[in-house]
């Protein structure tokens, strides 16, 4: 089985509760770094973790666009974002490539970081 290396960004409160319950409960995902805010200790920990997927929740999403260096080195990253409101989310990749989900549950938020992670 293939270990799915996730980062959490500023994943708190209840929202933060229930992606941490829906990962834990997922045998081949691994949290391996769980950061209170983005910025460049974001860019620091992909470079350093090396995640296949960063959970992070925003509410306006568009600000990926203009940073690749989340998505690339030194491997490729996926980014799934997850509003703040728990309601949407979205898959970000380098290809570029930006995929909107429907509406989320933990199964989907699952489902989503799994896709991401491949």
């Amino acid at each position: 089985m293939t270990t799915v290396r996730v980062v959490l960004v500023s994943c708190s409160g209840l929202l933060g509760g229930l992606i941490r319950e829906t990962l834990a409960a997922l045998p081949e995902v691994r949290v391996v770094r769980d950061l209170p805010g983005g910025g460049r200790r974001l860019a620091r920990a992909v470079r350093w973790w090396r995640p296949d997927v960063v959970v992070w929740p925003l509410e306006d999403d568009r600000v990926l666009a203009g940073r690749p260096e989340l998505f690339g080195a030194p491997r490729p990253t996926s980014v799934l974002t997850v509003r703040p409101d728990g309601d949407r989310g979205a898959v970000w990749r380098l290809r570029p490539q930006h995929t909107v989900l429907a509406a989320l549950t933990p199964g989907s938020l699952a489902e989503a970081v799994l896709e991401a992670a491949r």
